[in-house]
């Protein structure tokens, strides 16, 4: 398993060497090359938002600008692990969400086997999320 986490999740958390999203071009692509030349199971996103959650998709959407990558479907599924923690009734427009689409449609274009899956939390629920990044890590 792959995590790669926003920088401004990253206090939050005591994570072994995650990949962290900082310059969004610069970082994504690094982190694409990296998934081409070692592709783990899953790809876990991590990042802040007012709840604590996973996103079952993620939209070609950030904020009010829609169809950021033109061409590209409206939305992609996310793998969303059976968990106590839930699954959102709707997507954010977030960063979060539009690098969680970024990245699931290059997997998609490469045909990696890789699932992806985005978990936003609330820096209070930040013991619960080291629970389930520690229960993924033996699955996957």
């Amino acid at each position: 398993m792959k995590i790669y986490v926003f920088e401004s999740a990253l206090r939050f958390l005591s994570l072994d060497d995650p990949y962290i999203l900082k310059t969004l071009k610069r970082d994504l692509l690094t982190l694409e090359q990296e998934l081409l030349l070692n592709p783990p199971k899953l790809l876990l996103g991590i990042g802040r938002g007012p709840k604590t959650c996973y996103e079952p998709v993620a939209i070609n959407r950030f904020h009010r600008n829609p169809h950021i990558v033109e061409g590209r479907p409206d939305q992609l599924s996310l793998f969303v692990p059976s968990s106590a923690i839930p699954v959102s009734s709707l997507p954010t427009t977030s960063f979060c969400n539009w690098s969680a689409y970024l990245l699931a449609d290059f997997i998609e274009q490469e045909k990696l086997s890789t699932k992806i899956s985005l978990l936003h939390f609330r820096p209070e629920d930040a013991d619960r999320v080291m629970t389930e990044v520690s229960r993924l890590s033996k699955i996957f």
